[in-house]
């Protein structure tokens, strides 16, 4: 009789062994295949057309601004699907406002800003602001209100101001012969 329980737990080791190891093993390394992706997470890119004219641009939400040197009226908004069809674009006296604040996820969303004849930009967020190479504008004053990082090289004069203490690093562009 001991004989046989041994015997049976060592077939039920046996067992476990090769049957359920493996399996663990395939469901844990299982990538899923092309097409297999949930709706809503891809990465995309989302032409938006504003139409009337804007100077000034008031962002709400947490994402990264790249300023460019596009034709005004065109704004190109990358990051998950989800996210980048939440975002409200709306235009009221001159004032381009951008509602971010309906993200929901953590993953990056950026949107890329033409910066001709831009004066201002106020920023409720936290925002990482920088530049597609020289930006060419005359005078662009940006406000911040949130955790901000702005990296951005213009041709023009640019200004700052926000409620918290900030640390201004100011850097010069060197060209290499």
């Amino acid at each position: 009789m001991k004989a046989n329980m041994q015997r049976l737990r060592q077939t039920i080791n046996t067992l476990m062994i090769t049957l359920v190891f493996p399996s663990l093993l395939s469901l844990f390394s299982f990538t899923p295949g092309p097409g297999t992706k949930a709706p809503g997470l891809a990465l995309i890119q989302k032409q938006v057309k504003v139409e009337n004219a804007f100077q000034m641009v008031k962002i709400d939400g947490d994402i990264s601004v790249v300023l460019t040197n596009e034709p005004v009226g065109r704004l190109m908004v990358e990051g998950k699907e989800r996210d980048v069809n939440r975002i409200r674009f709306t235009v009221k006296n001159n004032k381009l406002i951008i509602d971010a604040q309906r993200k929901t996820s953590f993953d990056a969303l950026t949107i890329y800003l033409p910066a001709t004849g831009l004066q201002a930009i106020l920023v409720n967020g936290d925002t990482d602001i920088s530049s597609a190479g020289i930006i060419k504008v005359d005078d662009l004053h940006i406000s911040l209100n949130g955790l901000s990082s702005v990296r951005v090289t213009t041709t023009g004069k640019l200004s700052f101001d926000t409620p918290y203490e900030y640390e201004l690093l100011w850097g010069s562009l060197l060209m290499e012969k």
